[in-house]
């Protein structure tokens, strides 16, 4: 424990990763769920999505917490508008999250053979840019100690590149999932076409989310 967490337990930025520790586990149930949806029964799907939304509510009411309770100025290095941006941004990845369990439980998706190999790895792709993301969220009390400079800080930004890179490879292989699910359009039914492009595009939401509360994260180190 360091410093802060000893003098201050309940700190704005303690909050702020209890979120992500309620969104992280939200995006975890959307990998599981995604890995069995091809097998499980409709009831195994809905218990999964069912626990998604319980823990997307426990961010939203970790989040009003913090926007009812924030000071109206901190005794660390960032401002109260820069704090919520990056929590909102945090906060539309849990949404995401039960937005595309939303959409897995709405109707079972026709089984594409021959594009869940490019779909795993696009899913893990984009979860992969949120796993980076907890750890510079989780090192922002090291980084306020350190005065937004030295090693911490050095580390960070290669961290936040490593974001970018993940959500531009995370594009690239939309398009060759969405490239694919095109070529066998003529397979499927329209709703079900519909649902999948729609499963595909929410998909890619996260690694997008996970960028932008990255650069914006970036934004205090290049002020500082």
């Amino acid at each position: 424990m360091n410093i802060f967490s000893s003098l201050f337990p309940r700190t704005p930025l303690s909050h702020l990763q209890l979120h992500m520790e309620k969104t992280c586990a939200c995006l975890a149930k959307l990998k599981e769920l995604c890995q069995i949806r091809e097998k499980a029964e409709p009831c195994e799907i809905e218990k999964i999505a069912k626990k998604i939304s319980e823990l997307e509510h426990d961010a939203d009411l970790i989040k009003n917490d913090i926007r009812s309770s924030l000071p109206k100025s901190f005794l660390f290095s960032m401002d109260r508008i820069n704090f919520l941006e990056i929590l909102t941004l945090q906060d539309n990845l849990a949404d995401t999250a039960e937005d595309i369990s939303d959409i897995l439980i709405l109707k079972k998706l026709s089984p594409l053979p021959a594009l869940e190999e490019k779909l795993h790895e696009y899913i893990d792709t984009n979860l992969d840019a949120t796993w980076i993301l907890k750890e510079i969220v989780f090192n922002l009390d090291t980084l306020i100690e350190a005065s937004f400079g030295g090693p911490i800080a050095v580390k960070m930004k290669g961290q936040i590149h490593d974001i970018t890179v993940k959500e531009h490879e995370a594009d690239v292989i939309k398009k060759e999932v969405k490239k694919t699910l095109f070529s066998l359009a003529d397979q499927l039914e329209f709703a079900d076409f519909i649902l999948w492009l729609n499963f595909i595009e929410e998909i890619g939401v996260i690694s997008h989310f996970a960028e932008k509360e990255a650069l914006r994260i970036g934004m205090l180190l290049n002020t500082k």
